[in-house]
């Protein structure tokens, strides 16, 4: 026999969307392994989710917080509103951009992220400069690459991942780009590779650097 806990929730009528959004983000931050922190319970509780630590922290693991924030930021009727890069089939389970991603699809799915470590500085530049929008986003890291692939797959409803080399070159002729893009495929124990169309160059790194030439292709397993 099987016990259920029910969870409910009291959420005010009138909410702001950028607000919804922002704390849904921060609800994936966690349920990818960020702290549950003081301010955020803080922020949960003004909404009217679970008043405890526990209850929380149960209603994130569950799924069932980040179900009700979806459906309050309307994510799933907007994502039309999110410009995703052509996908080209490179098998009957895989789809992969066939561009890179730009300053602007980062910006519309990554919200209220605020980049650190290697080179933060450089990316937020570009990200705070308004004539950059349309163009190729660079100064990313693997594991900015990580996390907008899980952001992009929870507000679309769709299985995005960064690509692997292998996928890359399933691309090949298909594919546009003059950046060098991230792959989840390893160089050594803790590097990992990054390729360019132009010349087919292979180059290698470790998943928290960020340069000017690096940037960023998903995959899209079906």
């Amino acid at each position: 026999m099987f016990s259920r806990k029910v969870i409910s929730f009291h959420v005010p009528e009138i909410v702001e969307r950028k607000d919804v959004q922002l704390l849904f983000t921060k609800v994936i931050a966690v349920e990818g392994g960020s702290e549950l922190t003081e301010e955020l319970i803080s922020e949960l509780k003004e909404f009217g989710f679970p008043v405890t630590k526990s209850r929380i922290s149960q209603a994130i693991k569950s799924g069932g917080l980040h179900a009700v924030l979806l459906t309050l930021s309307k994510q799933k009727t907007d994502v039309s509103m999110i410009e995703i890069p052509e996908m080209i089939n490179i098998s009957d389970k895989v789809s992969i951009m066939r561009g890179e991603v730009t300053v602007k699809l980062f910006k519309q799915v990554m919200g209220d992220y605020t980049p650190t470590g290697h080179n933060a500085d450089k990316l937020i530049a570009v990200l705070n400069d308004p004539s950059k929008e349309g163009e190729i986003l660079t100064y990313l890291s693997l594991l900015d690459g990580r996390e907008f692939a899980k952001r992009l797959s929870a507000l679309a409803g769709r299985k995005f991942r960064v690509q692997t080399e292998a996928e890359w070159l399933q691309g090949g002729g298909s594919l546009i780009g003059v950046n060098f893009t991230w792959t989840e495929t390893r160089g050594n124990y803790k590097t990992f590779v990054l390729r360019n169309l132009v010349f087919g160059d292979r180059d290698k790194n470790n998943p928290e650097n960020r340069y000017s030439n690096s940037a960023l292709r998903l995959v899209e397993d079906k």
